[in-house]
């Protein structure tokens, strides 16, 4: 199963199209999940007809900001459960195993609201008992490691988020190549790039999917 998380900041701009045109060309997601999209529904769908996928899920944006969108191919039997301005949550039907979960979601990206995004987790982890992956764009990091540049952050948001995943018996699924996922687009001392987008499973997922 191969997922497409991305952080799109707006596909009204052209580049950002063609960047997603070329990703999906590449990658051949059968599932694609989009944050920050800053369309309609109607949008969306025209998106959708672009991108050749079968079927799709909006979350339209509040006039012209956040907005998400998750899309999936002819064959994926895919159903929405929840959704929100934060999440999508679904299940898949697997014709070859359980059937297991998938959520994508948008952390608070204010520091004294994010208890909110570790208690909706927290929330979804106990909707069904079966192998979960989420994919996230956290607005968080687990380790000092993961931020450079400007202030240090402040342990206890980071062990706030541990805190969530332990609870949620979510693992970090790793990552290849560049480890930080973010940067401010600043330069100099002002510089700062994070690792904020990750992707963690239960151990039941991980079983089910070994080569990921």
């Amino acid at each position: 199963m191969n997922i497409l998380n991305w952080n799109c900041w707006g596909l009204e701009n052209p580049r950002a199209l063609t960047v997603l045109l070329h990703l999906v060309k590449v990658k051949e997601p059968k599932v694609i999940f989009l944050m920050e999209t800053k369309k309609s529904v109607g949008e969306m769908r025209n998106i959708k007809e672009d991108l050749q996928y079968q079927a799709i899920f909006t979350v339209p944006s509040l006039q012209r900001s956040g907005g998400f969108a998750m899309l999936w191919k002819e064959e994926v039997d895919l159903h929405v459960q929840t959704f929100s301005q934060k999440y999508i949550y679904a299940i898949m039907i697997n014709p070859t195993g359980p059937p297991w979960r998938i959520i994508c979601f948008y952390g608070q990206p204010k520091e004294n609201l994010r208890h909110k995004t570790w208690s909706l987790l927290c929330h979804l982890h106990f909707q069904y008992s079966m192998p979960w992956i989420c994919i996230r764009d956290c607005n968080e990091i687990l380790s000092s490691e993961e931020k450079q540049g400007r202030l240090t952050k402040a342990h206890a948001f980071m062990q706030a988020f541990y805190s969530a995943l332990l609870h949620c018996t979510l693992i970090d699924l790793g990552y290849v190549g560049n480890i930080f996922t973010w940067n401010n687009g600043w330069h100099n001392d002002t510089y700062v790039q994070q690792c904020l987008d990750r992707a963690c499973a239960t151990m039941e997922w991980k079983r089910a999917f070994p080569s990921l």
